[in-house]
């Protein structure tokens, strides 16, 4: 009778516990993440290699549910390869180059919002799952006037002692310092485990979605048009397409703690 009874409070409390969302009892998980994804092969001022840092905390809700809060961190650069039109039909200068010196620098920080479906076998926060959630994309473009410039040619002309025409350069693109906010849809899929029944080993595959669909506008170079861009739309316009570039497509490596 005895050994009965404690057949039916064993298999109770097995029951129990693999109906409880989380692992062993613990739903709470805390961690970081390294993202990487593809550089444009032969666009110049571009990394062979993107990496995005990242702070999560997630939470399973039920029992093949997790919800997740992450943040990432990234820098990135942009060569100035794109051309500039400063007005075909300016009266007080001519333009001699097609597109600016220096470079572009780029600060991003990603803000999402997302949910882990794992497959009916697994319990959240284990096994494999599909993603998908929404991500802010905040991002400030920079540049510095001294090096980022346009060789121009006064007009009416005017020439030095020797009789040659006097250059000047032309660095205004707006604020130097550009802060732009981008919507995006994400989703994915990966698959976590468990080790030491405390650490969270979590490796997979996201994109954004929309920054996936402007592949076909986006190109090597940023973009497929061969439109001049405007002095006060060149730096919103290719730090844009190069956030895209670094949001689209990433595999990831992630390393949580169980904590309660």
């Amino acid at each position: 009778m005895r050994y009965s009874i404690s057949i039916i409070l064993i298999s109770f409390c097995i029951t129990v516990c693999a109906q409880t969302p989380g692992y062993m009892g613990k739903r709470f998980v805390a961690g970081y993440g390294l993202y990487a994804s593809p550089g444009y092969i032969g666009s110049a001022g571009t990394k062979p290699v993107n990496i995005l840092h990242e702070g999560f905390v997630e939470y399973a809700i039920k029992k093949r549910i997790s919800i997740g809060l992450s943040a990432r961190f990234y820098k990135n650069i942009y060569a100035n390869t794109r051309d500039v039109d400063l007005g075909r039909y300016n009266s007080n200068f001519t333009q001699i180059d097609k597109n600016p010196t220096g470079i572009t620098n780029i600060r991003g920080r990603n803000y999402m919002l997302y949910f882990k479906f794992f497959k009916s076998r697994y319990l959240a926060p284990w096994g494999r799952y599909f993603i998908l959630g929404a991500t802010l994309n905040t991002f400030t473009a920079s540049y510095d006037p001294d090096h980022m410039s346009v060789s121009v040619l006064s007009s009416p002309y005017s020439y030095s002692s020797s009789g040659s025409a006097t250059y000047s350069l032309y660095s205004d693109f707006g604020p130097t310092a550009q802060t732009f906010k981008k919507f995006d849809i994400l989703i994915g899929w990966g698959r976590s485990r468990i080790v030491a029944n405390r650490i969270m080993i979590d490796y997979g595959v996201n994109l954004n979605l929309w920054a996936l669909t402007a592949t076909v506008f986006d190109a090597p170079d940023d973009n497929l048009s061969q439109d001049q861009l405007t002095a006060s739309s060149y730096i919103p316009t290719v730090s844009a397409a190069r956030v895209r570039g670094v949001n689209r497509f990433n595999v990831f490596c992630k390393v949580g703690f169980l904590l309660f």
